[in-house]
């Protein structure tokens, strides 16, 4: 073969190979998705996957179907989309909790967060509060750090179990801080809320709408929002960094992954797609009305957010001397 007979080859497969890509993504889906989320239905995070995988079944007009297959919290499903095939006929909604942190709580994680996964884009973001019952006598972060340096151990701080959020707010603060807090981890978030009310719980890391009515009846006192900056809903609540300008905060995202090896024209559709959804005025404003910020961002944005937590996490762990179950 003559050197320009090769070049004339490299071409045409060049073209052909483009070409096939294009159509891949301009027929895809044709056929029903599967949207696995790794928990049971019920949830703020279940009700947000559902809006946008309507949404997504209406721009393609083929059938986004929801599936929720929980277990071991979130293990389960989240493994079975790490296994499947990348052909963007099974992604995954889910939660920076149940993704994120599970590989450091759980022996029984086999999957790599950061290779087995091609992440879309997160959906939203629900801010964390840091919130004290209020018999607690403190009204800023600082004096609950200083709080608690004065009376090592006296004070709670209660989560939804193990690798939770509120786990690891609450972890951050006291390696950041020198804070000294017992946690005490709870089956689900409701019990938390249940048991700061009255006080059985002196501190917890929940998210703004799950204790804003509490705050407003005065049983609770939200000392900050864990955000950059003040959140535009609650200007009056200050942000965290206010008082803590060096903490390294954590976001609370839901979003969209699916199996590594995902072609990136069909990354790109559901991508484009999902945005759009998100972007919608419905959505944002049914996400506004529950204190809710809509994300929507590019698959590379989200890669970049995971591997900062990652990092991040995993220092956190090794410093608490968490081991994994």
């Amino acid at each position: 073969m003559n050197r320009i007979a090769g070049i004339v080859i490299g071409v045409v497969i060049f073209t052909l190979s483009t070409a096939g890509a294009g159509v891949q993504a301009q027929s895809y889906p044709s056929k029903p998705v599967r949207v696995v989320f790794p928990y049971p239905g019920g949830s703020f995070v279940d009700v947000v996957g559902r809006l946008v995988t309507q949404g997504m079944q209406e721009i393609h007009g083929q059938p986004f179907i929801w599936e929720n297959r929980g277990g071991a919290n979130g293990v389960v499903g989240t493994e079975l989309v790490a296994r499947s095939v990348p052909d963007g006929y099974t992604i995954s909604f889910n939660t920076t909790s149940g993704f994120l942190y599970n590989p450091f709580f759980y022996k029984s994680v086999t999957y790599d967060v950061l290779k087995d996964f091609t992440p879309i884009t997160v959906a939203v973001d629900s801010p964390i509060t840091t919130v004290v019952h209020s018999s607690v006598p403190v009204n800023s972060v600082l004096e609950l750090v200083d709080y608690a340096k004065r009376n090592p151990g006296k004070l709670n701080f209660g989560s939804f179990g193990n690798g939770s959020i509120a786990h690891i707010y609450g972890e951050l603060i006291k390696a950041q801080t020198g804070a000294d807090m017992v946690h005490v981890p709870f089956k689900g978030a409701a019990a938390v809320v249940t048991d700061l009310s009255v006080g059985r719980v002196e501190v917890s890391f929940l998210t703004v709408g799950s204790v804003l009515q509490l705050w407003k009846s005065g049983k609770v006192k939200i000392l900050a929002i864990n955000t950059p900056k003040r959140y535009k809903s609650l200007p009056d609540l200050p942000a965290i960094t206010e008082e803590m300008p060096k903490i390294n905060l954590l976001t609370n995202w839901m979003g969209f992954v699916a199996p590594a090896g995902l072609p990136a024209s069909i990354l790109a559709r559901l991508n484009e797609s999902m945005v759009r959804v998100m972007n919608s005025p419905d959505f944002r404003k049914k996400m506004e009305d529950v204190y809710t910020d809509v994300i929507a961002n590019r698959p590379e944005e989200f890669s970049a957010l995971l591997k900062r937590e990652y990092a991040l996490v995993a220092q956190l762990v090794q410093t608490a001397g968490i081991k994994p179950e």
